[in-house]
C-alpha cells in the first residue's frame, strides 16, 4: 500500500505539474492570440486615421490645382483624361463648352471659335475656315472674281484680305489676277485667240490695230477679228466667211478661189469653175445662179452687166 500510495502521490504531483505547465502554456497562447487579434485592429485604426487626413486635404489639393497655370495643369495631368477644372473646383459642363463653340451653317458642325471667321467686316455671317476656303476655290475655278457670301440671299461678298491666311498660294494668285482684270473696262481688254494661251491683253491704243503679236506666246493674231492672223485676207472678207470656213486651210482655199476667179454657189457654198459658155450655172445641189454676179438666176438675167 505504501508503494502504491507513493506512486499515486507521484502521479498526483505529476498531474499538478502538468496542470501548471498547461496553464502557463494556455496563458502564453492566449497572449499570442491577443496580439494576433489586436494587431489588425491597430493597423485598421491607423489606416482610418490616414484616410481622414487625406479626405480633409482633398479640397485643398483641388483648390490649388485650379490656381495653377493652364500649361502646368495640363502637363501634370497628361495621360489621365481628366475633366478640365473651372474656378470653383467644378468641372465644366457640356453647355458651357458648347457656348464656347460656333456653328457653321454649311457643314452643320460645331467648331472652335478659332476656326470660325466672318466673310467680311460688314457682313454679320460667319462660317468655318474650311467651308470658306472650299467656296472661294470653287468660285475662282469658275472664272469669277466676286465671291458671294455663303448665306442665302446675302448681298455681301467674301473679302480677299480675310482669306489670305486660309487659302493656298495658287488660289490667292488666281483670285488676285481676276480682281485686277475686273478693274479693266470690257471695251479695252481682250484675250489671245489661241486656246493654249488665252492670255488677257489690254488695248490702250487709240489707233485702229489689226495685226498684233501676243507677248505671252509670240504668235500673230487679228485684234479686230479676234482670230489668228488671216494673212492675205482683209477683215471685211474674213467676216463674210462662215464660221466653219475660217480655219487656215479654208482661208488658203478661199485665196485660191479668188486668184482663179472661181464662183461660189450661194446655196451650198460649193466652189465651181466655168470653163466656157454662158454665166448660167446649174449647181449640183439644184440651185441656179449667175456666175458673174453670184445672184439667183432668172429668165431676164441673161444680160448681166458683170459678164
Amino acid at each position: 500500500m505504501a508503494v502504491s500510495d507513493r506512486f499515486l502521490g507521484q502521479e498526483d504531483e505529476a498531474e499538478g505539474d502538468f496542470g501548471i505547465s498547461a496553464l502557463f502554456s494556455d496563458h502564453h497562447e492566449v497572449e499570442k492570440a491577443a496580439e494576433t487579434v489586436t494587431s489588425p485592429v491597430a493597423e485598421h485604426a491607423d489606416e482610418f486615421q490616414r484616410q481622414e487626413v487625406l479626405d480633409d486635404s482633398t479640397p485643398i489639393s483641388l483648390l490649388q490645382a485650379t490656381s495653377l497655370p493652364t500649361e502646368r495643369f495640363h502637363s501634370e495631368t497628361d495621360g489621365y483624361n481628366l475633366p478640365q477644372l473651372y474656378p470653383g473646383g467644378e468641372s465644366g459642363s457640356s453647355s458651357t463648352k458648347d457656348q464656347q463653340k460656333g456653328f457653321c451653317g454649311i457643314c452643320a458642325e460645331k467648331r472652335q471659335m478659332s476656326e470660325m471667321m466672318r466673310v467680311s467686316k460688314t457682313c454679320p455671317h460667319s462660317f468655318c475656315s474650311n467651308c470658306i476656303s472650299s467656296h472661294v476655290s470653287i468660285t475662282i475655278a469658275g472664272n469669277q472674281a466676286t465671291v458671294p457670301c455663303l448665306e442665302l440671299h446675302c448681298e455681301h461678298s467674301v473679302e480677299f484680305q480675310s482669306c489670305v491666311g486660309i487659302l493656298p498660294r495658287d488660289v490667292l494668285d488666281a483670285w488676285g489676277s481676276k480682281l485686277c482684270e475686273a478693274l479693266i473696262p470690257i471695251a479695252h481688254k481682250f484675250y489671245c485667240p489661241f486656246r493654249d494661251c488665252s492670255a488677257m491683253l489690254v488695248n490702250d491704243c487709240e489707233n485702229l490695230v489689226e495685226e498684233c503679236e501676243c507677248p505671252h506666246c509670240n504668235r500673230l493674231f487679228c485684234v479686230q477679228c479676234r482670230v489668228p492672223w488671216h494673212s492675205g485676207v482683209s477683215c471685211q472678207e474674213f467676216q463674210e466667211l462662215n464660221e466653219d470656213e475660217r480655219d487656215s486651210e479654208d482661208i488658203m482655199l478661199w485665196k485660191l478661189a479668188q486668184n482663179n476667179k472661181w464662183a461660189r454657189c450661194p446655196n451650198c457654198r460649193f466652189y465651181v469653175e466655168r470653163t466656157e459658155g454662158c454665166p448660167h450655172m446649174n449647181c449640183r445641189c439644184g440651185y441656179e445662179f449667175c456666175y458673174s454676179c453670184n445672184l439667183q438666176w432668172s429668165d431676164d438675167h441673161g444680160g448681166c452687166s458683170r459678164s
